[in-house]
């Protein structure tokens, strides 16, 4: 499904030479069933459904998903980590995953998890795990649906996690120690403990530091000239 014109970047764009990118999928590039990311590491990538198109991937609430596994990068108990992506969601869905681990609302083996939560307010709920205690952050600015936004959010052990849509933080919340040592859930994209996604995932950053409001705020301005925005 076409949801407006998306630019496409030249080569000399669409890589990153920031040595804490851990995860980079530019998805309107990546088609197939199976693909790499486009950041050093090369993380194999296994699709469910999501048709591929020139925005990106089409998630049709039903059943689709892109698995990642479990990357080793993301072991080893991270103190502080980013995610950031560009999407179009075309409804609140309760509880829909956005990008994290597929665990359920238990904490023993979650490390994090960023979905749609219409159960507070419509908004997007962050959550982080150490393996025994759980931390969320959410706000109360409601995500426009039909349009495309750039939503994000950062970790640091011991200090705050951050909500961020378009240039607006939309909470903060004091958070935990390092996260579980060892994954046991695989990485997704569009999935929540059975609860999927419809929208349109064009863009997904994972930077293993928490990066700052300005450097979000910097990428947005940096990048919504592909989403006519």
């Amino acid at each position: 499904m076409q949801v407006g014109n998306l630019i496409r970047p030249s080569l000399s764009r669409r890589f990153s030479r920031d040595p804490s990118l851990i995860l980079y999928l530019p998805l309107y590039e990546l088609d197939g069933a199976v693909f790499q990311s486009k950041d050093a590491y090369g993380h194999v990538a296994t699709v469910t459904g999501a048709t591929w198109g020139t925005q990106g991937r089409t998630f049709d609430g039903i059943d689709d998903v892109i698995n990642l596994g479990k990357p080793a990068v993301l072991d080893g108990g991270l103190t502080e980590f980013s995610v950031v992506t560009w999407c179009y969601n075309f409804a609140a869905e309760g509880n829909a995953g956005i990008i994290g681990d597929i665990a359920d609302t238990g904490t023993a083996n979650q490390c994090w998890h960023w979905r749609d939560a219409v159960g507070v307010g419509g908004t997007f709920l962050f959550y982080v795990s150490d393996g025994t205690n759980l931390k969320d952050a959410n706000g109360p600015i409601v995500t426009p649906l039909n349009q495309w936004n750039m939503i994000g959010a950062t970790f640091k052990a011991g200090a705050f996690i951050n909500t961020y849509v378009n240039t607006s933080m939309l909470a903060t919340a004091t958070t935990l120690g390092a996260l579980i040592t060892t994954r046991v859930h695989n990485l997704c994209i569009g999935q929540f403990s059975g609860a999927y996604n419809n929208a349109v995932f064009s863009e997904a950053w994972l930077y293993n530091r928490q990066i700052t409001t300005a450097e979000f705020n910097q990428k947005y301005l940096a990048t919504k000239w592909k989403y006519g925005v």
